[in-house]
């Protein structure tokens, strides 16, 4: 009978009242909240010390030999807004291809000239090397080599045995 009567017992007492008080100076906290805390606390401090495009441009624009020049600037502000407005301030470490291929095609549908948009996505790879040599980031930019279309007829190739 006695089993019964703890068996019950057990069964009437609700998982809160299990939960883990921590004193922490004189206060309990539930022990899952402090867990959460802390790690929100360390993926916070993680995430301070990830460089992000906007950092790119600063040293970008701190480091160029021509970084005193307005027009300079001004490009490479410019790009800088239409990129994070498309797609955004990410980490460097995030960036991918596929981000420089959707950010060539905003600007394309934009209706900006093929020479105009490998000028932009250039003055973004310039950024993004000057940041990843800064940081000391071993990779390459995402926008090395990307292609742009272009709507320029291609020029015969002239056959050298005629």
């Amino acid at each position: 009978m006695k089993n019964c009567t703890n068996l019950s017992l057990l069964e009437s007492i609700q998982e809160e009242d299990f939960r883990r008080l921590i004193k922490v100076k004189g206060v309990d906290f539930d022990e899952g909240f402090l867990a959460q805390l802390i790690s929100n606390y360390f993926n916070q401090s993680k995430n301070r010390n990830r460089p992000k495009l906007s950092d790119a441009l600063a040293i970008y624009l701190h480091e160029s030999m021509a970084g005193d020049g307005k027009k300079f600037r001004g490009d490479a502000l410019n790009v800088f807004n239409r990129f994070e407005e498309e797609i955004g301030d990410l980490y460097l470490d995030d960036l991918r291809h596929a981000h420089a291929c959707v950010f060539r095609d905003h600007l394309l549908s934009l209706g900006l000239m093929p020479v105009t948009v490998r000028r932009q996505t250039g003055i973004l790879n310039a950024m993004i090397n000057v940041a990843f040599k800064n940081f000391d980031i071993d990779r390459l930019s995402p926008f090395r080599s990307l292609k742009i279309p272009s709507i320029e007829p291609s020029r015969p190739v002239s056959s050298p045995f005629r």
